[in-house]
């Protein structure tokens, strides 16, 4: 049946989503529309410029691509079927399904829903990469892939990728949200208006969107994937609100208003979670409540580039003195109240391959070796530039290294103010943080590789040794071999300390006691296929 006839309540002015009363999210419920907010606002929804967490959550939901992430961020087939590598690992070649159709829409000739084909993959690829359309996704294709042939359809179902040299973590690159595929019949029909006339393969569409107040996708019947034999998704639609508040957002969760939260005021995460991040004994039975590994490392870091003004973060010892200077355990348990874990170990995160508590040793708190360290810069007033969502923990850690003597001072910067100075090398101590595009280490050590600059290395970074081994862990096939790399950039890297790591970071998922089946991943990805309300 047409949800639309069964929902009438989608013809009303928006006025009455403001969810005044529980009785419009009941209609919500017994009708199988699954609600949750977004804090941030989505810009597009155009797979080229799916770089905002945003815009990748409501993408993911419309579009599909070659391959996929599982729950466990495992590769997995989607549109492609299966694939094979050269034993250069220089030539990717994808067989797809062939029972695969964009959604019904007027852009297609008599209005009828076409096959995609290997073709759709090569408009697609190439699209990121045209300058014309100016994708901030085009440097994941950007020298990697063969400049004469690089995108080339064999036949219908056969696409073929070449690289112009090995790269060993290019199909995770492919699971990324750029490489959703998409019709050329859509881009020439709306042009610029694409991005709020998406035409996917995914299991929802798109049927309402009024920016900034709230969207509305509902069921694509003829979704492709099956769930042991199961038609997908389950519910009929999702409704997405755009409160952009997470007080009012958590209000909203607690009257039952919202399905699903993915982020905790701070105000309110003292009353949910003990110290140890585990749920309050109050809200057992109320909410479900999940913590999950997310790929982010939160991190202080320095511009280790010396230069003509004499910078004293260029000099190791005082970086091993703030490294050791830190009471990471401290900010997980009072500051984060549980949600995460310190980072006593490498670059790359709990919960990554690659780390290894055994053998990449990191720095634990030990603040009399700190003072010794720190005696020859108590005199050198030190600024850490942070944004206002970062305050909390950057006054914590100051607090730490004054005790150890050292004269910090804790400035605040707007976000985009702070990337541009870590990107014009104008900030020599200050507060970031890495999230995994893709769940492979080169995402992580990619920051420390000085042949790309910055961004991802705002440190300025520069070991050759660190270079040659970065160089050698692309060309080399076998995941094990490179994950013995991987450890040695890991180690050598935190041995001389460009950035500190402060804590591993972990999601949380809070969910009504009616809710089953919803999938996040280690990247953060909102998967909403398998959700059931009951």
């Amino acid at each position: 049946m047409n949800i639309l006839k069964r929902l009438p309540i989608l013809f009303l002015p928006y006025s009455f989503f403001l969810f005044s009363c529980n009785s419009s999210h009941d209609s919500f419920r017994d009708n199988k529309i699954f609600t949750y907010n977004q804090v941030s606002d989505i810009s597009s929804l155009d797979p080229a410029f799916s770089s905002l967490l945003s815009n990748i959550w409501a993408v993911n939901q419309l579009y599909n691509g070659l391959v996929q992430l599982d729950s466990n961020s495992k590769i997995t087939p989607c549109i492609a079927t299966n694939w094979t590598i050269n034993t250069k690992g220089t030539e990717y070649t994808f067989h797809l399904r062939t029972d695969i159709y964009f959604n019904n829409d007027s852009c297609f000739a008599e209005n009828k829903p076409r096959k995609v084909k290997a073709a759709d993959v090569v408009y697609s690829f190439n699209r990121i990469i045209s300058s014309l359309v100016a994708s901030p996704g085009s440097w994941i294709f950007k020298d990697k892939i063969d400049s004469g042939n690089g995108f080339v359809a064999l036949n219908d179902s056969t696409f073929q990728l070449k690289l112009r040299k090995p790269f060993a973590p290019m199909l995770y690159i492919l699971t990324m949200k750029y490489c959703s595929i998409i019709p050329h019949e859509a881009i020439e029909r709306y042009g610029g208006n694409f991005r709020i006339h998406p035409v996917g393969t995914g299991p929802f569409y798109l049927k309402y969107w009024n920016e900034g107040v709230a969207m509305l996708l509902l069921r694509n019947d003829h979704y492709f994937e099956t769930n042991a034999d199961e038609n997908i998704p389950f519910v009929h639609g999702v409704f997405i609100t755009f409160i952009d508040s997470r007080s009012t957002e958590f209000l909203k969760f607690k009257s039952g208003e919202l399905d699903y939260l993915s982020d905790v005021d701070p105000a309110f995460k003292s009353n949910l979670f003990t110290g140890a991040g585990q749920l309050n004994k109050y809200w057992t039975g109320k909410v479900n409540f999940k913590k999950f590994v997310f790929l982010n490392t939160e991190y202080i870091g320095f511009n280790v580039k010396d230069s003509s003004t004499k910078n004293p973060f260029a000099d190791e010892q005082l970086r091993h003195a703030i490294s050791y200077g830190i009471d990471k355990e401290s900010i997980c348990t009072y500051l984060l109240h549980g949600i995460g874990v310190p980072a006593v170990h490498g670059f790359i995160p709990f919960g990554l391959r690659g780390f290894d508590v055994n053998q990449i040793k990191g720095y634990a708190y030990n603040p009399s070796l700190a003072e010794k360290l720190a005696a020859p810069f108590h005199h050198v007033r030190l600024t850490l530039n942070c944004s206002p969502d970062n305050e909390g923990i950057c006054n914590f850690a100051a607090a730490d290294l004054r005790e150890i003597g050292l004269n910090v001072q804790v400035i605040t910067v707007q976000p985009k103010a702070l990337n541009q100075m870590m990107v014009k090398g104008e900030t020599a101590f200050f507060r970031g943080s890495w999230v995994a595009d893709y769940p492979e280490p080169e995402n992580f050590l990619a920051c420390f590789y000085s042949g790309y600059g910055a961004p991802p290395d705002y440190s300025r970074f520069h070991n050759r040794t660190y270079d040659s081994l970065y160089e050698q862990s692309l060309a080399t096939i076998n995941d094990s071999v490179r994950g013995d790399v991987y450890k040695e950039m890991d180690q050598l890297m935190i041995d001389q300390a460009p950035v500190i790591p402060l804590y591993y970071d972990e999601g949380i998922e809070l969910t009504q006691p009616y809710i089953s089946g919803l999938l996040v991943n280690s990247t953060g990805l909102l998967d909403l296929r398998h959700v059931r309300i009951n």
